[in-house]
């Protein structure tokens, strides 16, 4: 699928926000994707189809020029964005037991209730598409409510910045594929090793001979 995703408003942390506060241009150098949540839930009253919620986390990197002709401060943020689609992947109405069990369990683990398919998205980088600097009292874009650990201990803040005096807002370009496996059961037939009882004649031109 290709995605458009406008006006996604970029969060920073410490020092970066402070460089975008100061910046008179601002400029994104690039945009990588540096977490992805997948959440597979079963459709009610459609059986076989799932509904499959991607989180989509990405980090972008600026320069940020604080006066005409100087050298450019990098200044790095995050924003995401959320896909859903439905897809279908059949029923698996069924309990599997696997021989390796945590050995912290009990003897007789119990089986799951339900096996929902896999979920796996293949994704390239965002292309950035457009980048904007507004005042953040003009901005009534939401921001993101939290992110990831990860990204949480990357950055080394404990949660989101104070109140800023710009907003950075970008419109990436994204291009992804999503799928749902399920391992399945399939029948190969199998047949004896047999010896050739004569031998092939290959100067004939007739393929029975």
């Amino acid at each position: 699928s290709k995605d458009c995703l406008e006006d996604l408003r970029v969060t920073f942390f410490g020092g970066s926000q402070r460089l975008i506060d100061e910046a008179v241009t601002v400029k994104c150098r690039d945009c990588t994707i540096c977490a992805v949540s997948i959440d597979v839930e079963e459709v009610p009253f459609n059986r076989g189809f799932y509904n499959v919620t991607i989180h989509f986390y990405f980090e972008l990197r600026f320069d940020t020029y604080s006066a005409p002709c100087t050298t450019p401060q990098v200044a790095i943020g995050y924003t995401g964005f959320e896909k859903k689609c439905i897809l279908y992947g059949s029923e698996g109405d069924v309990k599997i037991f696997t021989s390796d069990n945590d050995p912290c369990d009990v003897d007789c683990p119990e089986a799951p209730q339900y096996t929902n398919p896999i979920a796996k998205v293949q994704v390239v980088d965002p292309v950035v598409l457009q980048t904007e600097v507004i005042d953040s009292c003009d901005c009534s874009l939401p921001t993101i409510a939290s992110f990831p650990q990860s990204i949480l201990k990357s950055v080394g803040e404990p949660g989101l910045p104070p109140h800023c005096k710009k907003t950075v807002v970008v419109s990436l370009g994204l291009f992804s594929i999503v799928q749902i496996e399920r391992d399945v059961q399939m029948t190969i037939p199998a047949y004896d090793f047999c010896i050739p009882d004569r031998e092939c004649n290959c100067t004939t031109q007739t393929p029975c001979q």
